[in-house]
């Protein structure tokens, strides 16, 4: 079964609050195929999204999280 990363980020501004984002569009075969994947693939999210901070990642297998829009790209 496909498994997707999510990541579990939080704003880097006061409320500092934190949330799941599924990054559905990131999929692999396995969970070890995801794992060795998600620092990098976490990076160029962060790189991009300059208002949150990414504190950690997990893999789930698809249909487990509910897909989310992730937050608009930060200018």
């Amino acid at each position: 079964m496909a498994v997707h990363l999510v990541l579990i980020a939080c704003l880097a501004a006061p409320p500092n609050t934190c949330q799941e984002i599924p990054l559905p569009e990131v999929t692999s075969e396995d969970v070890v195929s995801c794992v060795g994947t998600a620092k990098a693939k976490s990076e160029e999210w962060q790189s991009k999204h300059n208002d949150y901070l990414v504190i950690a990642t997990k893999c789930a297998k698809t249909g487990e999280a509910a897909p989310a829009s992730p937050p608009a790209k930060s200018e």
